[in-house]
């Protein structure tokens, strides 16, 4: 079912997170989980992260010691250091680190979806943007991705531009810029292999059939991003389990929400009195 951009994509985001108030939010966030699971423990039960040690289930962390791994039922979910309700006048970015076993590429169809979500001016959810990771149902050897708003989405979606993921095992980097295009939001997606190589990208904004009902959001009601999310398959959705998702070096970009200049004359701090 298509809705409109301006609506969340799924219910259930709207009973986790809708009701959230904004928390204050440091410019930047970077989380390597290293000494704990901040940024990823604001919702609680199975919405926390798990903090594990490099190897845990084969797994080396992407960097350092440490990373963090989410259940496949509800997700692992955070406010990514608070909700921010700026927009930046060059943008903002947010990335993480995700790991793709090629092992768990047998033809069968396992899937797995991440989600970002802004705010508006307000500080109201405003939209969600969402990518879709799976091994690719017949083809052994290869995952396959594609974006949309709606959660959980479909990896091999003919109409969201699939395209497949060949590198091998590792860590691939997921990173969302958000800018400015001509007063309307812009929404990239790329998807990097350790090497730095470009594997996939989405530009979600324009990424939809024609006559979706979709509509550009202008920048003027946009501000910074409100969580991360992996919204991943609900139980009983008939796609074969993944046994967990392990996801490290969660950022925002540092000029999200720039501190604006203030004066330390006195004659502006006793203005500010009147």
């Amino acid at each position: 079912m298509r809705q409109s951009r301006l609506l969340i994509p799924t219910l259930v985001a709207v009973a986790m997170f809708a009701l959230t108030g904004p928390s204050g939010a440091v410019p930047g966030f970077n989380q390597g989980f290293e000494s704990d699971n901040s940024g990823w423990n604001d919702f609680g039960g199975l919405n926390d992260a798990v903090r594990v040690p490099s190897g845990t289930n084969g797994v080396p962390s992407a960097s350092g010691s440490f990373h963090a791994v989410s259940n496949t039922t509800d997700g692992a979910a955070g406010k990514l250091g608070g909700y921010v309700c700026c927009f930046a006048p060059a943008g903002f970015t947010v990335s993480v680190d995700v790991y793709l076993d090629f092992a768990l590429a047998d033809g069968a169809d396992r899937r797995f979806n991440y989600t970002v979500a802004i705010n508006g001016l307000t500080c109201a959810h405003l939209s969600d943007f969402v990518v879709s990771l799976g091994t690719r149902p017949g083809v052994p050897g290869e995952w396959i991705a594609s974006a949309s708003q709606n959660c959980p989405g479909w990896p091999s979606n003919p109409g969201r531009n699939p395209q497949a993921i060949t590198t091998g095992t590792g860590w691939y980097t997921l990173k969302y810029i958000f800018k400015n295009e001509g007063g309307l939001l812009d929404v990239d997606v790329e998807i990097k292999n350790s090497s730095a190589v470009t594997v996939a990208y989405f530009d979600v904004s324009t990424d939809y059939n024609p006559g979706s009902g979709l509509v550009p959001i202008p920048i003027a009601i946009v501000s910074g991003h409100r969580y991360a999310w992996f919204c991943s398959p609900e139980p009983g959705s008939g796609y074969a389990a993944l046994p967990f998702i392990a996801f490290d070096n969660s950022r925002v970009s540092s000029d999200e929400c720039p501190v604006p200049a203030r004066s330390t004359s006195w004659g502006s701090v006793k203005a500010t009195y009147r």
